[in-house]
């Protein structure tokens, strides 16, 4: 939860876990937590010192890497040379999760006209929760078995797809300078204090997810202005 008051020379850099067990106690619960990858769930939370705020992103990275194999092989079983049915329900039972996650996501703004501190909670668990980024991870696993069989860059029409990947990139580019030019301009009226611009850049940039993945997905195509540019080896190879 965001802390107006937190000064960087106070004791709030040194403060205990929240259950606040003695110092080597925490220290040895933290290294175990972060080494095992568990710092994004709830459990971990109240023993360990949030010492990287973006290391919370390996947890869950572990998490849908060991869900992965209990994906992979319906996927591989049932997505044929001949049928990709299967691909396509997936990505769609994905897509709707992450419908649905959106729509709990946007309860923070009730919560928080009802209690601040109560929102604080809930934006940390919606943002961290491992389970809660599983349907992108579903969406991504089931575009690429989508990508095999249709093998959309070695179709006559794969031009189409430098369309839509061009289009997305220009919607991109626009909303970057938009917010640019007048920051204040791309949030809501209820956006007014640093908890709620990060918690809406969250929302946002998990709801706009599957067209960054039909982005990536015509990117793979390889057609497009956008394409031709993100291929030039500075940023293939460089960066």
């Amino acid at each position: 939860t965001y802390v107006p008051s937190f000064s960087y020379g106070s004791q709030d850099l040194c403060r205990a876990p929240p259950i606040e067990t003695n110092w080597a106690g925490s220290f040895v619960m933290t290294v175990v937590s972060y080494v095992l990858g568990l710092q994004a769930w709830p459990f971990a939370i109240p023993f360990t010192f949030f010492l990287s705020y973006y290391s919370f992103y390996n947890s869950i990275y572990y998490f849908c890497i060991a869900l992965f194999p209990f994906f992979q092989r319906p996927l591989l079983r049932h997505t044929t040379e001949h049928d990709a049915s299967f691909a396509w329900r997936f990505v769609g039972v994905a897509t709707l999760g992450q419908a649905l996650f959106e729509i709990l996501h946007g309860m923070y703004w009730p919560i928080r006209a009802a209690n601040d501190k109560a929102a604080g909670f809930f934006s940390l668990f919606m943002y961290l929760f491992p389970p809660f980024w599983l349907p992108l991870f579903c969406i991504g696993m089931g575009s690429y078995f989508l990508f095999a069989h249709y093998r959309p860059f070695a179709r006559a029409d794969r031009w189409k797809w430098g369309v839509v990947t061009d289009l997305c990139s220009l919607l991109y580019l626009t909303g970057v300078l938009l917010w640019i030019e007048d920051t204040d301009a791309v949030y809501p009226n209820a956006v007014d204090s640093p908890q709620d611009v990060r918690y809406w850049a969250s929302f946002v940039s998990r709801l706009i997810s599957p067209m960054t993945c039909l982005w990536i997905f015509g990117l793979a195509v390889g057609e497009g202005y956008s394409a031709k540019l993100l291929s030039h080896p500075i940023f293939s190879e460089i960066l």
